[in-house]
Parts: structure tokens; sequence; C-alpha cells
């Protein structure tokens, strides 16, 4: 009896042990799948990270290169910053309809080379980054208003608008601040630089970059 009794309680220690190694083994799984989840997770979002600080400067580059370019104004070439600024401050009404077309034709074609496709995640779809700047109000400007879907850039008077073929002011996702300075005026002139993302569904986008 006391043999029998040993056995069973034996059995019983070895079956505990048992117990508590797969219980172990298990919790490891557990962590182990947790922390690859977290890790991933992580990536993810340091590579959507580096992805938006790498698209910011490449937006800031393109904006410094457009007010850079020089284009011709009444016989002399000008820079798009100082067209700008003599737009702004001109009070004669014909001429500043025909400086205003300059800079209209003059934008579109520049930031028509800059949009491309791009994929909208987790679908099949694809969206087309649009360009466009503002003449701001100085209200506007100084409160560094995050322009969005509550936001409409329809807002903005017709004649401080300068766009790309398919920026869409209902879908902006990034914005950017800055002035440049008016000799004539003897102040600054503010300006938005905005990016959209606007699904290609619908539209005529064959001859955007990535958009095929």
């Amino acid at each position: 009896m006391k043999k029998n009794k040993f056995m069973h309680g034996r059995k019983g220690g070895i079956s505990t042990i048992l117990l508590d190694f797969w219980a172990y083994i298990a919790f490891v799984l557990v962590v182990a799948m947790f922390y690859a989840v977290f890790t991933i997770r992580a990536d993810n979002l340091m590579e959507n990270k580096l992805i938006g600080l790498q698209d910011e400067a490449k937006n800031r580059m393109h904006l410094s290169t457009y007010l850079r370019t020089t284009y011709s104004l009444d016989g002399s070439e000008v820079a798009m910053a100082e067209m700008i600024a003599k737009y702004y401050s001109e009070n004669d009404a014909d001429k500043k309809q025909e400086m205003r077309s300059e800079i209209l034709q003059n934008t579109k074609n520049f930031f028509d080379q800059m949009e491309y496709c791009k994929k909208i995640e987790d679908t099949q779809n694809k969206a087309v980054v649009g360009y466009a700047l503002y003449i701001l109000d100085e209200a506007t400007y100084e409160n560094q208003i995050k322009i969005n879907q509550e936001y409409q850039g329809s807002l903005i008077k017709r004649d401080k608008k300068f766009q790309s073929e398919h920026f869409y002011d209902g879908q902006i996702k990034e914005s950017y601040f800055g002035v440049i300075p008016s000799a004539a005026l003897g102040e600054v002139v503010y300006l938005g630089f905005f990016v959209s993302s606007l699904n290609t569904i619908g539209i005529d986008t064959i001859k955007v970059r990535g958009c095929r």
C-alpha cells in the first residue's frame, strides 16, 4: 500500500512538473509573439516617419526651386518670388491681370512636373499628389492655420491661388508657410504651400508620373 501511495504521489509530481513546463513554454511563446508584433509595428512606424521626413524635405526643396526659378517679366529675367511680390503690390488692374496669367501658367507648368501617383495604403487604388501656392493674409499666416477638409482652400480668393492640374483643396495633406520680401511694399508677402492627395478613380491622370 505504501508503494502504491508512493507511486501515485510520484506520478502526480511528474504531471505537475510537465504542466509547469508547458505553461512556461506557452508563456515564452506568447511573450515572443507580442514582441514580434510590436517590433514590426515599431519598424513600420519608424519607416513611415522616415518617409514623411523625406517627403517634407523634398517638398521644401521643390518650393525653394520654384521660387528661385527665373521667368521673363517686362523684358527682364526675374525670380518667381520677385514676380509674386510685384504682382501682389501692383495697383494697375490690367497689369495685375497680365501678371496673374503669367504666374498662373508658369506655376502650373512647374507644379505639373512635380505631380506623381502613389498607392493608397491597404487598397489597390492610387492617389495623385498635387501642389498649390496661396497668397495668404497676415492673420492666417500668423496663426499657422493647418488647412484641412474643414478649411477648404476655396476660401482663398481665386486671384491669390496658383496650382497644379490635379491639386484638390478638399484633400490637403501637408502645409508649409513662409514669406517673401516685397521691396515695393516695404514689407513681406505671406505664402502657403500645400500638398493634396486625390484618388485617381474617374479622373484622367495618364500623363502623371507613376499613375499607369
